[in-house]
């Protein structure tokens, strides 16, 4: 008769953290659907190209404008410059170029179609068509990420 009641206190014992459990598991769950821990608010914004420097960078209405430093010891003739999102709904084509000389920097500017609503972040593919000066062209690839402003 005792050994039952140990049994028994055991078993109520474990039942109780089965629903404390499950109740934690559930409210967890919750916060995670709706979106409480949204861990891409916490990333920072950031523009990487290897072969250019990513002075700073904006997406603003429609426009993607990046600010490339060249480090490199000759001048780059940037031919081109497109940016697309992962998933394919935002196209960006830029025809217009710069010339960059060694130290020097400019800013490229690119419309957009698709991008995200203000407030949003956005995450976009970059390339890069450049020049030397003995005419080879080159392509920086690249990310960007950023928050998209008014």
């Amino acid at each position: 008769m005792r050994e039952n009641r140990k049994a028994q206190a055991a078993m109520e014992f474990l039942m109780q953290y089965g629903w404390a459990i499950l109740a934690f598991l559930l409210v967890f769950g919750a916060l995670f659907y709706f979106g409480i821990f949204n861990t891409a608010a916490l990333l920072p914004d950031k523009c990487l190209l290897p072969d250019a420097r990513c002075l700073d960078h904006s997406i603003t209405g429609n426009t993607v404008r990046i600010v490339l430093a060249n480090d490199r010891e000759q001048q780059m003739s940037v031919t081109g410059f497109t940016a697309t999102s992962p998933d394919g709904l935002v196209s960006c084509n830029s025809t217009g170029g710069a010339v960059i000389p060694p130290g020097g920097k400019a800013t490229l500017n690119t419309t957009c179609s698709g991008l995200a609503p203000q407030g949003a972040r956005q995450r976009l593919n970059l390339d890069v068509a450049y020049q030397n000066p003995g005419g080879m062209t080159h392509k920086a690839v690249g990310e960007l990420y950023s928050t998209v402003g008014p």
